[in-house]
């Protein structure tokens, strides 16, 4: 539907003319009165990477709770606050696992750790997305495209929430190509070319570099 799924984040942006400024806003998934993310989403990997890339791409200061990174997946309980309080697991002696190791994590933790590590590395040195303006495309069979965009450098984040792939043309954001014909996946380093339709997975969200 018009409003709903993916199109529910670009209503929402729609309205930051109602904010002085948006970019002073705060972003987060979750946080310690509600039920964490990675639990919100049944513990859907692909699910908590697309809300990850859009919390670190989109406008506004990210605020992330600790132990997302591991996925910790309390859900919140009224009758139990500190079920979404725990502590980080390791650090102290006697601590029977260390998370803050990649040998005390699993196979999926480090995965999902090392994702959000790239993805948040990149965004501290990209001037596009701590800095850059926003433009939004109105979403389009479940794939939602937003571009963030400074004199430096232009990113292009594209999400596909349906449960097959999909295959984007590129035409309708060619107002901020500008003249890029290229761009970079900054999770793969795989270098695409804008002048043929965009692959996009299924419940994936791609992180575009544009390239001169």
């Amino acid at each position: 539907g018009w409003t709903e799924g993916l199109a529910k984040i670009y209503y929402i942006l729609a309205q930051d003319y109602v904010y002085e400024d948006p970019w002073e806003n705060v972003v987060f998934l979750d946080n310690h009165d509600i039920s964490r993310f990675f639990a919100v989403v049944n513990e859907d990997m692909n699910k908590m990477k697309m809300g990850t890339a859009f919390l670190l791409t989109t406008r506004g200061i990210p605020q992330v709770y600790y132990g997302t990174e591991i996925l910790m997946d309390e859900p919140f309980d009224w009758g139990n606050h500190d079920k979404v309080r725990l502590e980080f697991p390791g650090g102290w002696d006697g601590d029977e696992v260390n998370k803050f190791e990649a040998s005390g994590r699993t196979e999926r933790e480090n995965e999902y750790f090392n994702y959000f590590k790239r993805l948040a590395t990149f965004r501290r040195l990209s001037p596009a997305l701590t800095a850059g303006s926003l433009t939004q495309f109105v979403p389009e069979n479940g794939v939602y495209t937003f571009a963030r965009q400074h004199p430096d450098q232009t990113m292009l984040i594209v999400m596909n929430q349906n449960d097959d792939s999909a295959s984007q043309g590129m035409d309708r954001y060619s107002e901020v190509f500008g003249v890029s014909t290229r761009a970079r996946d900054i999770m793969t380093d795989e270098v695409i070319d804008l002048s043929q339709p965009l692959e996009i997975k299924a419940r994936t969200a791609m992180v575009l570099e544009l390239l001169p």
